[in-house]
């Protein structure tokens, strides 16, 4: 599948429509396995409290989390800034004004030090 290749890097850039589809899209993809796991294990053990489903949801949770942050950090090398920053968005509070600001951001416009200018914005 084509998101996984896209999730799973921090060379290049994205603009802020690939950045809300990829987001979109990779959130769904781990609240989908979530309940799938969480459900599997339920039925196959029988014990809705069993130890298996802290487990595999904690290991989607932090797959979820470095996902999330890969793409964050192609978005915030679109505005030329160091995917350090990424780091931003898991501050209570700061976090969110930082993902909404990043949403409304543009673009640095041509190429900066990661790369091409993506396409559209």
């Amino acid at each position: 599948m084509d998101v996984f290749k896209e999730v799973f890097t921090t060379t290049g850039r994205i603009n802020r429509r690939m950045h809300l589809k990829y987001q979109t899209i990779w959130t769904m993809l781990i609240v989908l396995a979530t309940i799938t796991s969480s459900l599997m294990v339920k039925f196959l053990t029988g014990n809705p409290e069993s130890d298996w489903i802290n487990k595999i949801d904690a290991v989607l949770f932090y797959v979820g989390i470095i996902g999330f942050l890969m793409i964050l950090t192609r978005r915030l090398h679109d505005l030329n800034f160091s995917g350090y920053f990424s780091l931003l968005a898991l501050v209570p509070v700061i976090g969110a004004f930082f993902l909404i600001a990043l949403f409304f951001a543009k673009g640095q416009v041509g190429q900066n030090a990661y790369g091409e200018e993506p396409l559209e914005d």
